[in-house]
């Protein structure tokens, strides 16, 4: 091909047609401005033929790019405004031909409206909130809930985690309340480390501490004399002292007049036990990071009658213990005869922690 720079090395159309684009442009272009080693034009005697031959090119070249962008314009629009396909029809049964429309269905004067079908409510949380009404249970219709439960209790028939059995979050509650105290439980502090004025069933003013308001229960603890016979020091099952009473109260959003009953005990107890304590929480949780004496630590650290798990020096905790602790202590020992001591075990308290890992899933 006379007058290229070189012949084309590529048989594709597309690389082809910039070749010759790029041919075009170069014989258009005047000779003191193309690059140095490029031949010059050719003149029309020499290169007549292959001049429009390459003209044709350049000019097909420039136009095809309007033409596919029309072209590509007008099949986006028919895709646009393509009309939607109607699928086949299945045949209908001949026994459903005659069954009346809701349309033409008689109304039959005197015959009452059926009722609407009636959507059972969420299954609601009841004022005891234990562990088993906890998460997500709390949301299910009763029906359902008593069917997982079938279903869990037809699998799990095997013993878990070392042999320990699974059990609830009220399991839990129990165990801490079988060493803390009852509902009515109360005592009005220590003295030199002897607790002071300790009953399982403490009234004030003709009244069981499950029977007073949160209020009442606030004025008597206010009393800081131990030897005041109306004191109350720690009070209920979990055994609360002042500052967690108020800080659970308020946490929880309990009002004044609240009772504090058996109900909300409970539900201060799940508080102690998983925001208080959001190390334990998060075991019971079924937070894997957390080990098992570490929970058991932590459930120690909140109930007197809960052993520690292994050995602790004085101190190790700001001021806390009061003395060297071996497993099996309370973490609130001290040398005081008469004081605090733990009413668990080692290996039940670990057992009980094992069974009730990720129970407040």
């Amino acid at each position: 091909m006379a007058g290229f720079m070189e012949p084309p090395q590529t048989t594709d159309p597309v690389e082809l047609l910039r070749y010759f684009q790029k041919e075009a442009q170069r014989r258009e272009t005047p000779k003191a401005e193309l690059p140095k080693g490029i031949l010059e034009r050719p003149t029309e005697e020499v290169d007549d033929k292959s001049y429009g031959v390459m003209k044709f090119f350049a000019d097909w070249w420039s136009g095809t790019e309007d033409k596919v962008s029309e072209a590509r314009k007008e099949v986006l629009e028919g895709l646009v405004n393509m009309p939607t396909p109607r699928l086949p029809q299945p045949p209908v049964p001949d026994e459903l031909m005659d069954l009346p429309t809701a349309e033409s269905e008689p109304v039959i004067e005197g015959v009452p409206e059926q009722p609407e079908m009636l959507v059972p409510e969420p299954y609601k949380l009841d004022a005891d909130t234990r562990g088993n009404e906890l998460g997500l249970r709390g949301l299910m219709s009763p029906e359902l809930k008593e069917s997982i439960d079938e279903t869990v209790s037809d699998v799990v028939t095997e013993s878990v985690a070392d042999g320990v059995q699974p059990t609830d979050g009220k399991d839990l509650l129990e165990f801490i309340g079988e060493g803390e105290g009852t509902y009515d439980s109360a005592n009005r502090g220590t003295i030199n480390g002897k607790i002071q004025g300790a009953e399982t069933s403490a009234k004030r003013d003709g009244k069981l501490v499950s029977e007073m308001t949160v209020s009442e229960i606030r004025k008597y603890q206010a009393i800081t004399d131990p030897k005041n016979k109306n004191r109350l020091f720690t009070v209920g099952k979990y055994q609360t002292t002042p500052d967690t009473f108020e800080e659970a109260v308020k946490a929880l959003g309990i009002s004044e007049d609240t009772v504090f009953s058996s109900d909300v005990q409970d539900k201060v107890g799940i508080y102690l036990v998983s925001k208080k304590r959001p190390r334990l929480g998060k075991y019971l949780k079924g937070d894997d990071t957390i080990s098992t004496d570490r929970a058991m630590l932590d459930l120690a650290m909140e109930f007197a009658s809960v052993p520690v798990p292994y050995s602790i020096k004085k101190g190790t905790y700001g001021s806390w213990p009061k003395v060297d602790l071996v497993a099996g202590d309370t973490f609130y020992k001290d040398k005081a005869k008469g004081g605090n001591k733990a009413l668990h075990t080692v290996d039940e308290t670990r057992d009980m922690l094992k069974a009730t890992f990720g129970v407040l899933k």
